[in-house]
């Protein structure tokens, strides 16, 4: 049942008080009320600080000082949740409508990762739903390939958190990456998918804008992660799939399908073999 669930929301803020605003509106109008706020300010030097003394008996728990970054500040948010399951929704992202926790909270079953779809908001005139996994099972291919679930729009079970450890605050923008695959792939963490849209993402965040730092932080947390064997299996089944991806084999993959193309092509490439292995004999 939806009331026996208590949900912990993290909103983690730095100088963007409009951003903070839009977050913390977006939860104060929810209509499921089973839930606490815990915001972690960096300590701004904005009006995010007075917005928060401002509101402060609609939020559960908030500190304004500074800390060491992101993943630090989500953690400092961990330490204070009480709730059954856990939701970051960061300053600048916000709720879709004022129902959709007590919508998605019905369709809770007791996995350890829960998670559904997000907006993504590039700007006022475009918005693209972000369904991630779509409830396909979730592989290491997944996650290798640099895919991932949508973080605000993704439920994590508190208790996981005692079981595998919070975020790890040495990476700057792939920490929650890191957690699921050491979750979900290395240690069988349960996973559900929740076709509900619940919140709008703000893709000019600095995850999005620092594709280069995000890049080399996936390939560290890979090598660190994995044996070094799988690692670099993995890498050449990518180049292997970039190969395949290339138009001249989608027309072959295509001619595949035909009986007839599947004998002609045959007969061309016996041909072409053919060519190739005189020429090198004549080369010789």
């Amino acid at each position: 049942m939806v009331k026996e669930i208590k949900l912990s929301v993290i909103t983690i803020n730095y100088n963007d008080y409009k951003g903070l605003q839009k977050t913390l509106e977006s939860v104060f109008g929810q209509s499921y009320k089973n839930c606490e706020l815990i915001v972690i300010d960096g300590n701004s030097s904005d009006a995010s600080k007075s917005y928060l003394e401002k509101n402060s008996s609609k939020i559960d728990y908030w500190i304004s000082e500074p800390d060491k970054g992101i993943y630090n500040a989500m953690n400092k948010g961990l330490l204070r949740a009480t709730g059954d399951y856990v939701l970051f929704l960061n300053s600048g992202d916000w709720f879709t409508t004022n129902d959709v926790i007590s919508k998605a909270l019905n369709l809770f079953t007791g996995e350890d990762i829960i998670y559904g779809n997000l907006i993504n908001r590039y700007n006022k005139d475009k918005c693209i739903v972000n369904k991630g996994a779509s409830g396909k099972q979730l592989t290491l291919k997944h996650f290798f390939d640099g895919s991932s679930l949508a973080f605000p729009a993704t439920f994590f079970k508190r208790i996981i958190f005692n079981n595998y450890g919070n975020f790890d605050e040495t990476l700057k923008v792939v920490s929650d990456w890191k957690f699921f695959i050491e979750t979900i792939i290395l240690n069988n963490a349960s996973v559900k998918y929740i076709d509900i849209e619940i919140a709008y993402f703000d893709m000019n965040g600095i995850s999005n804008s620092s594709f280069n730092l995000k890049t080399n932080e996936r390939k560290q947390v890979l090598q660190e992660l994995l044996p070094i064997a799988i690692y670099n299996d993995y890498i050449e089944l990518k180049a292997s799939e970039n190969l395949l991806n290339q138009n001249r084999f989608k027309m072959l993959k295509e001619l595949e399908y035909s009986n007839l193309s599947k004998k002609v092509l045959s007969v061309f490439l016996r041909i072409m073999l053919f060519v190739f292995k005189r020429k090198i004999l004549k080369d010789l």
